[in-house]
């Protein structure tokens, strides 16, 4: 009789419990103003309006991480931050993220990063600068991220080629889904600024 009651008691402390999901394979997810706030984390703030969270890869599908995950994980912002970009770098190396070697009109070399939708995240690679100057011969990169299965890194632009180029991105990335923004960033010496 004791025994069973201990093993009801077990079974019912085990319903009771909700499954923890474990913190992994998690990635870095850009995303703008619109994106519903409660249970996000916003990690950091990219500029023009676009920001850093992070999300589960489920089978293609993404999920947020959660504030009360993260607090129930016990690992700290920066663990998760680290995780998720290493995740990303081996998402880029396996070439699940394609990268490709274009001209624009103006015969600019650029590189689109596309075919999944970690490719926007892509601007968040700490090794970008390192892969991409020997195709770009640049001191620094101009990265647009128009819509989230799309990134073009050009090398330093001047005003009027960034003008000419920020037409050349709206007119081949205009109209696809989950878009972010048709400004420019640039990325020197490992960080990343919003240009005006």
């Amino acid at each position: 009789m004791k025994q069973t009651l201990l093993i009801m008691g077990l079974f019912s402390t085990l319903l009771s419990c909700k499954v923890k999901k474990e913190i992994k394979n998690i990635y870095p997810y850009i995303i703008t103003d619109a994106y519903p706030k409660e249970q996000t984390i916003f990690v950091d703030t990219l500029g023009h309006g676009l920001y850093v969270t992070f999300v589960y890869d489920e089978k293609g599908l993404v999920e947020n991480v959660t504030p009360k995950e993260l607090q129930e994980s016990g690992m700290t912002i920066s663990q998760l931050k680290d995780s998720a970009i290493s995740n990303l770098a081996k998402a880029v190396k396996s070439q699940q993220v394609k990268m490709v070697l274009y001209k624009t009109n103006d015969s600019i070399p650029f590189v689109l990063f596309t075919d999944s939708w970690l490719s926007a995240s892509s601007i968040l690679l700490p090794d970008l600068e390192e892969k991409l100057n020997q195709y770009l011969g640049s001191e620094s990169l101009f990265v647009c991220i128009p819509h989230r299965d799309a990134m073009l890194v050009f090398p330093k632009l001047d005003q009027e080629q960034k003008l000419k180029t920020q037409q050349f991105v709206k007119e081949k990335e205009s109209g696809a889904p989950k878009p972010l923004s048709f400004d420019f960033f640039e990325i020197k010496d490992h960080k990343i600024a919003a240009i005006e």
